[in-house]
């Protein structure tokens, strides 16, 4: 079941979603009916322009700035003194033989980063590192990646505890909760993904301490490149309306 709706999840968004609009588009053309063809037509041009939207700044921006101004960094004078940070696994690539830092995905690297500088200022504090594995076809977890990475960086194995069996963000919470941890908890994770992770906690009645991290960077409005479709927008624009779809999810399966 995990892996039917791991193959959906990916369906219903982009770049998936373009893709099979346009595969629609192009079977249609060989048809020979007019009404077909128009359709045809209108559905290349609707993932053209789903693109071309979606590559751009300005709309990137729209997407993911009520997500990642939810919650603002946490800075030095806000961090609790003592607790636990806990990290969530955000992606691993499957290639064992590449070291822990090109394994670990955009958003697991940022996470990783972001424990790492609230472990000094904190004074060494316990880190729990969460995620099994999040590809129902990897058998790679999340979380022994993440500890390779931090011990790699200097920060005591010891220190590290480890969590592999969560899949999805629930499990992580659901899991971890389990687990003796010194309370607060300081929660690291993207802050695109803060605002969904704390309403899960929410649900089990924890309140951690936010320090999302992971933001990213766009061109400043008025800039005339932002108007231009870019990777990066298009990247960005992709991962908000995955966040959005998996608060939508969680809402109507009862999660938070």
């Amino acid at each position: 079941m995990f892996s039917v709706f791991y193959l959906a999840k990916h369906a219903v968004l982009p770049p998936t979603l373009i893709l099979i609009l346009l595969l629609v588009g192009l079977l249609l053309s060989l048809t020979r009916r007019r009404s077909s063809g128009l359709v045809c037509l209108g559905l290349v041009c609707l993932g053209l322009l789903l693109y071309g939207c979606l590559s751009m700044d300005p709309i990137a921006r729209m997407l993911v700035q009520p997500l990642e101004s939810a919650y603002p960094p946490l800075s030095r004078d806000r961090l609790p003194p003592q607790g636990t940070l806990v990290v969530l696994g955000g992606g691993v690539s499957p290639l064992v033989d590449f070291p822990a830092s090109d394994r670990l995905g955009r958003a697991s690297l940022r996470r990783a980063l972001e424990a790492v500088r609230l472990y000094h200022l904190m004074g060494g504090p316990e880190i729990i590192v969460c995620g099994g594995p999040g590809n129902p076809f990897s058998p790679v977890a999340e979380a022994p990646v993440l500890r390779e990475f931090l011990v790699g960086v200097g920060i005591p194995e010891k220190k590290i505890l480890v969590e592999t069996e969560s899949r999805t963000t629930f499990e992580n919470v659901e899991r971890l909760l389990a687990m003796p941890l010194k309370r607060p908890l300081i929660l690291i994770s993207s802050a695109r993904h803060m605002s969904r992770a704390l309403r899960v906690f929410s649900a089990f009645g924890e309140a951690p301490t936010p320090a999302p991290c992971d933001l990213h960077p766009l061109r400043r409005p008025g800039d005339p490149l932002s108007y231009l479709p870019s990777a990066e927008a298009f990247a960005v624009s992709t991962s908000a309306l995955y966040e959005y779809l998996g608060i939508v999810w969680y809402r109507l399966s009862g999660r938070f």
